[in-house]
């Protein structure tokens, strides 16, 4: 009796750890750039159920949690929300979950980051050229 008692008791802890899974990935911006520091919110229905952050090379993984359909949200400042709804967690194991993410600002593209850099570098040269002529 003793044995089966323990036995059956193995088998519900076993069951109950067993249940349970993660959610891994990378998170890039619109230039596909890793981002640190983006949070990433599991939604069961409307109940939070756990966040993460990413690291600083945008990768992630949360904690175990109990297998099952969830939504899951992308924030970072200044960016849109990223959803992705139905994302399935499987038991013992890691399900991978990848995106991008998007600014807030309309019409944000490629061509504004290189069009900023180039400005900048033309502000530095013309800051040095004031302070030679001072000289």
């Amino acid at each position: 009796m003793n044995k089966l008692l323990i036995a059956a008791c193995f088998l519900i802890v076993h069951t109950a750890y067993g249940q349970k899974g993660q959610i891994s990935g990378n998170v890039a911006n619109e230039m596909f750039q890793p981002v640190k520091s983006v949070k990433i919110l599991v939604y069961k229905g409307a109940k939070l159920t756990l966040s993460a952050k990413t690291d600083s090379t945008g990768l992630y993984t949360t904690r175990k949690f109990d297998a099952g359909t969830y939504k899951v949200v992308f924030s970072y400042p200044n960016y849109r929300n990223t959803i992705v709804t139905d994302v399935t967690v499987v038991n013992d194991s890691i399900s991978p979950l990848t995106v991008v993410i998007y600014p807030k600002k309309p019409g944000y593209g490629a061509f504004e980051k290189p069009y900023a850099f180039f400005n900048m570098a033309a502000m530095i040269k013309s800051a040095d050229e004031k302070e030679h002529q001072g000289n």
